[in-house]
């Protein structure tokens, strides 16, 4: 096998692709057939309107070409030509309307019945070209009549951009003109020749929409015409066509048009490369008699579409239907080969092409699996991640349709609903039953955690959601005031405002309906009578038990003796009451605190306003804001 293909690679190497041209004429074209895709050249400017003064002329040596039909059969100029029949080329478009007319019953009769009575008489070369009236061109709309035959584009055709719009276009006219059409077209002709993509048969023959050349073998145009039909119809011409064919005007030698495509094989003859056509002829038309792929009948085949024609196949051994035979590489290991692939329109680099089949679910085409070694037929294979944690592979939550995220899809429950199943919660030491653990974050700081205000709908970010409960009345919910460390049932925190120094706060009095600017109000008490509240006595320096006795304010009491109230109580100068007794009253009048004097006195009370009693000196001292 490894000789064999060697041979194959060796010989494919040695192809030189060339035609049996005809030597005594130039040549136009083409050396092999032109691919569906092959773009299309901008058709040649023919000059003003109605002048076809261009291509071949009468008595002009035409060239030799090579083209395809509409079939794709081959046609070979030179091996088409009969040297007791002239030839007669014609050309059209299905945007033509001359064109069309010259094949329609009722409009031009005398030509369709001068040519049914002469097919025999004449060889007829029909070549489809160019659109004469292409919707994207210079002479469109204007010059764009209604199209009783629609393109494959609509009612008007484009301009043809590649070789397959063409070969759709030229379809167009045999399926609406054809044999078969069954309607007022009679077009005799069931193939038509396609142009070639740079369009040589219109340039160099014709250079008008639906033109006429007649040659004899020698290659001579003996006739031409800017139209068909009109040519055709006309009895002049008619009698120089019949005259050709009673006189086709063959030289005495042999016509050089013909004289070197004619095939030399007759009897027994050899064939080396198994192509069909005999080594004498190849050597003649300048083929390879050793390549049966170069020009040839079967070994223009290739049944497998391999690159390598079935003769040749047949030569090396290989099987010309297989087309991973010779050359079975197979580069992504899917199990088609590149060749296979090629054909088949997929990517050979890539093993889930053509094959996508993905048994497990997991990503992974069965196929790429092979090349990995992996198991098709596990998810979990190759890829094993489990971002869950739950005991199943991402792959195989995909395949089976549950969340490779969520712990607790497929197998788990979440009791508090704080998004860690309780078997999570259970590893990780944390309360299935309390959504705030292991997630205690509490944004407001009102006493609830986040997650549990986003599972009752409340507002982690209020401090008043849900807690709005005002206990204390003084305008800040529970949830605020637990948030900043206030007491939700003391209404003078945060705010303790004592505008009246009565020993309630501002807020306080309003939520009792007294006067908060009135020291007097709630208490009123008037101890001594004298028509002045005790509160009041003791903010204006009065005794509230005596009638009009003044209290010490910071002054002294005699010479020696002298009260400096200070933030936590109070000083005294005052060398012999020094150990004498001292009694504290709050501004309602009870006793809040006794004992002895001294020189420096930290009274540990409350903040607020207090009264100092000295009963050895008959002095009472207010103590405003002690803290």
């Amino acid at each position: 096998m490894t000789t064999r293909l060697l041979f194959l690679i060796l010989l494919l190497g040695s192809l030189q692709w060339t035609f049996a041209q005809n030597e005594h004429f130039n040549w136009l074209g083409l050396n092999e057939m032109p691919s569906p895709t092959d773009s299309i050249e901008s058709l040649p400017y023919s000059g003003q309107a109605n002048d076809f003064s261009g291509g071949y002329n009468v008595g002009d040596t035409i060239s030799d070409f090579h083209l395809w039909t509409l079939q794709g059969e081959e046609f070979l100029l030179s091996n088409e030509v009969d040297e007791l029949r002239p030839t007669i080329l014609f050309n059209g478009s299905a945007t033509c309307v001359r064109f069309q007319n010259d094949w329609n019953i009722d409009v031009s009769p005398d030509v369709v019945d001068w040519t049914q009575d002469h097919l025999s008489d004449f060889n007829w070369v029909p070549i489809y070209v160019g659109e004469a009236h292409a919707i994207d061109t210079e002479n469109c709309p204007s010059n764009c009549p209604d199209l009783p035959i629609p393109g494959p584009h609509g009612q008007y055709m484009w301009q043809h951009q590649t070789v397959q719009e063409r070969i759709d276009a030229a379809q167009v006219v045999l399926d609406f003109m054809g044999p078969g059409s069954n309607n007022e077209w009679a077009f005799p002709f069931d193939d038509i020749l396609i142009d070639a993509p740079n369009n040589l048969a219109y340039e160099h023959f014709f250079l008008r929409p639906a033109g006429i050349v007649v040659i004899n073998c020698d290659g001579i145009v003996v006739a031409r015409g800017n139209w068909l039909g009109g040519f055709i119809s006309n009895p002049s011409n008619q009698a120089l066509l019949e005259g050709l064919v009673e006189n086709p005007g063959v030289s005495d030698a042999e016509c050089l048009l013909v004289s070197d495509s004619q095939e030399p094989c007759d009897g027994d003859f050899v064939d080396s490369d198994g192509d069909g056509v005999c080594d004498q002829a190849e050597f003649l038309w300048g083929t390879d008699p050793f390549n049966p792929c170069d020009l040839g009948q079967e070994g223009m085949d290739d049944s497998d579409g391999d690159g390598n024609c079935d003769a040749l196949e047949a030569l090396v051994g290989s099987d010309p239907n297989d087309p991973c035979d010779p050359l079975n590489l197979d580069t992504d290991g899917d199990g088609f080969c590149d060749t296979e692939e090629q054909l088949m329109g997929s990517n050979m680099f890539n093993p889930c092409s053509p094959v996508g089949t993905d048994s497990d679910g997991d990503g992974y085409c069965d196929s790429e699996e092979l090349v990995m070694g992996s198991d098709a037929n596990d998810a979990c294979s190759p890829d094993g991640l489990d971002a869950d944690l739950d005991g199943l592979c991402d792959s195989a939550e995909n395949a089976s349709g549950t969340d490779p995220n969520d712990s607790c899809d497929p197998n788990g429950t979440d009791s508090d609903n704080d998004g860690l199943c309780d078997i999570v919660e259970e590893m990780i030491g944390s309360s299935s039953s309390d959504p705030c653990d292991p997630y205690l974050g509490d944004t407001d700081g009102d006493g609830f955690c986040d997650i549990q205000e986003e599972l009752t709908g409340s507002d982690p970010f209020d401090a008043c959601s849900p807690n709005d409960l005002d206990l204390d009345g003084d305008g800040w919910c529970s949830g605020l005031e637990a948030a900043n460390g206030w007491n939700d049932l003391d209404p003078c925190a945060p705010i303790a405002l004592d505008d009246d120094s009565d020993g309630w706060c501002n807020l306080e009095e309003q939520l009792m309906g007294t006067d908060p600017q009135d020291p007097c109000s709630p208490d009123g008490t008037d101890t001594d009578g004298d028509g002045i509240c005790d509160i009041q006595e003791l903010l204006d320096g009065t005794s509230p038990t005596i009638a009009d006795v003044a209290l010490g304010l910071g002054v002294s009491i005699s010479e020696k003796t002298k009260i400096q109230v200070m933030p936590q109580g109070f000083g005294i100068q005052c060398v012999t009451c020094l150990g004498s007794q001292f009694v504290v009253f709050d501004l309602s009048g009870r006793t809040v605190l006794s004992g002895r004097l001294q020189s420096q006195n930290v009274l540990n009370l409350p903040m607020g306003n207090y009264v100092l009693s000295l009963p050895s000196l008959g002095v009472q001292q207010l103590l405003p804001q002690l803290h």
